[in-house]
């Protein structure tokens, strides 16, 4: 007969039971990783050198690291953004505007929240331009507000910006579309000998239906109603903080540029 443990429970359930909310206290990502490398490491031990079942077992073991890499990078390393992931922007010089960037930004985020519009996230993080420049410290904040009604539209964030600018303030906002998993996870294994050579048909195929896309749409109709929506909505609150600075100051806020560049062209 077990021991109880005062609640009737047998010790070896509530240990099964421990076990089991650990593993599903990892992330989904982590346990897949773990797996492929734990087949890979098996399949390389088991498998003659050189024969057809070393080979996978190596592609296997290779990906599993890889996935690894790509989500300890995601997770301890600050947002790099490139220029290249770009996809829409807005921007105005306030003069005289200094010292009102926390004003500005703290009023945006107020009024998102009052504008109650659905399952909208808003963070700050500090974003670099490149790796080492943010080993560097070279790093400036950013709100960011990003939308989870739509899966489809996880890859699309909001990185909106105000900055002292000498005795002006920048106000500004980029969308930046991010590559989804499956393609930084393709683009490492291209940098892997041998394992290089299988992926590259398939990285090639993914992209070809893109090409006249600009790295742009892998948006349907309703998802580019949805990310439109958010955007639009997020760039009239910082339109709204923007005039109310601008009329505090006695400028006329009709000067000031309200149209966005790029593909969605939010005014």
């Amino acid at each position: 007969m077990f021991p109880d443990q005062g609640n009737g429970v047998p010790e070896f359930d509530q240990v099964g039971q421990t076990t089991r909310q650990f593993i599903k206290g990892i992330p989904k990502v982590i346990r897949i990783s773990l797996l492929l490398v734990f087949l890979g490491l098996v399949g390389r031990v088991a498998a003659s050198r050189g024969s057809f079942f070393h080979g996978l077992s190596t592609f296997v073991l290779d990906i599993g690291i890889l996935i690894l890499i790509v989500w300890f990078v995601r997770l301890f390393i600050i947002p790099i953004v490139r220029k290249q992931q770009i996809v829409e922007e807005w921007s105005v010089l306030i003069g005289d505007g200094q010292q009102h960037a926390a004003e500005i930004v703290e009023q945006t985020q107020g009024l998102i929240v009052s504008s109650k519009a659905p399952n909208i996230t808003m963070e700050e993080k500090e974003v670099a331009p490149g790796f080492i420049r943010g080993i560097l410290g070279q790093r400036r904040p950013f709100l960011v507000i990003s939308n989870s009604t739509n899966a489809n539209l996880k890859s699309y964030e909001m990185y909106l910006s105000a900055r002292d600018y000498g005795n002006s303030l920048q106000v500004c906002w980029y969308v930046i579309h991010w590559p989804s998993r499956a393609e930084v996870l393709l683009r490492l294994l291209l940098l892997v000998p041998f394992t290089n050579l299988l992926v590259l048909p398939i990285y090639v195929l993914m992209r070809l239906p893109r090409a006249q896309e600009a790295g742009l749409l892998d948006l349907d109709f309703f998802d580019l109603q949805d990310l439109k929506a958010y955007v639009t909505n997020a760039h009239h609150c910082a339109l709204d903080a923007v005039d109310k600075l601008l009329l505090d100051l006695s400028q006329d806020p009709s000067k000031i540029e309200r149209k966005s560049r790029g593909f969605l062209g939010i005014s």
